[in-house]
């Protein structure tokens, strides 16, 4: 088998096939050797745009609400099987090793899409090109394209996930749609994690209805006046909001919180203090381009850190002496910083090699540095 794999391999560079009728047979052997537990995990990349960049987070969290695989651990070993088979790239990997986006060639997914159709894995629909006959209904899954046009057609459609555009809709009109029944369901569970840019208003509303969201990613319009403590968040991106410590404060005793994000406009003050038992079970923090001036912490806090990335934060004079106490800490990067923060990094290196540490890397990129 691994022999067979090793030739469809080298067959899927379209540079060697001289036919589209070869391709598509090379593809076809691909799939029919594929194990069945692959097939579906294959074949639910007809639901993404041809040539879109796929989060592997996304991706892990539908195989799993689909039943493909019994949890999210396992999707980066399938992921990776299908990657070594050439049916799936890499788009970019993350800093720490594994896919953090992914791709498929469009003609792989052209495939995908006429194969789903064939076995009534999966319907696809667009604006005023779907045949609303009876062979419409008999597919397990629909993946409606962009737009809430078809949910005023399709009547007693039962929504096992669904994950709107809202940067292009009203998040209230979304949610009071009667027609996507179980849709208050969807929102209370682990999968519903939108990117979105909120008003106020409309942050309010996503958050009463999605009190077990996981991952939330804000740009708003006006400064943020949201109870974000009452979330169950794990990745919080904040752009634009102007928050005040109090807020701060809040964001920093979120129970599972493990990756944070803030950049531009996230604060409120050019000062920013980080108490005792705040941020317990933070991973990653990073900072880009802040205007704060000064960042103090306490040494209770912060005790799970294991990256810090800070970049373009050209007011931030330093970063706080205990961040290099901190056991778990792996790493810290600063790119295009003020001179006098990267030597209080080089500070914090030169006391930890001195304490014997040699787990912390630094990598400092200076204001004139390209990367």
């Amino acid at each position: 088998m691994r022999k067979v794999g090793e030739k469809i391999a080298e067959s899927t560079n379209l540079d060697t096939v001289t036919s589209a009728k070869e391709c598509l047979d090379v593809i076809e052997l691909s799939y029919k050797h594929l194990p069945d537990y692959l097939k579906p995990c294959l074949l639910y990349f007809a639901s993404f745009q041809e040539d879109e960049k796929i989060s592997f987070t996304n991706l892990a969290w539908l195989w799993t609400i689909e039943g493909f695989i019994p949890n999210t651990v396992v999707a980066e070993s399938l992921l990776n099987d299908l990657i070594g088979r050439s049916l799936i790239m890499v788009s970019k990997k993350r800093s720490i090793g594994g896919v953090r986006t992914c791709h498929i060639h469009d003609v792989l997914h052209d495939f995908c899409v006429t194969k789903a159709k064939e076995e009534k894995f999966m319907q696809l629909a667009s604006n005023g090109k779907t045949d609303f006959s009876s062979s419409f209904y008999e597919n397990r899954r629909l993946c409606i394209d962009r737009s809430l046009y078809w949910a005023e057609r399709i009547g007693n459609l039962q929504v096992r996930q669904f994950i709107p555009e809202i940067k292009r809709s009203d998040p209230s009109e979304v949610l009071r749609n009667q027609r996507l029944y179980g849709i208050n369901a969807i929102m209370d569970i682990e999968p519903f994690k939108p990117r979105v840019s909120l008003t106020n208003k409309q942050a309010d509303y996503m958050i009463k209805m999605a009190n077990r969201l996981r991952k939330l990613k804000c740009q708003c319009k006006e400064p943020l006046k949201l109870r974000l403590d009452a979330l169950q968040l794990e990745t919080l991106s904040v752009n634009d909001v102007l928050l005040p410590q109090s807020v701060m404060s809040n964001i920093g005793r979120l129970p599972n919180l493990v990756v944070l994000k803030l950049e531009h406009r996230a604060f409120q003050q050019e000062k920013w203090d980080i108490e005792d038992e705040e941020f317990l079970t933070l991973k990653v923090l990073k900072l880009r381009s802040l205007k704060i001036t000064t960042w103090n912490a306490s040494d209770e806090s912060l005790p799970n850190l294991e990256q810090l990335l800070v970049e373009n934060c050209f007011h931030l004079q330093e970063i706080p002496s205990v961040v290099g106490e901190i056991l778990t800490l792996k790493m810290i990067e600063v790119k295009r910083c003020g001179e006098s923060l990267e030597n209080s990094v080089r500070q914090i290196q030169e006391e930890q090699e001195g304490y014997g540490n040699e787990v912390l890397k630094v990598l400092i990129y200076p204001l004139d540095s390209s990367t």
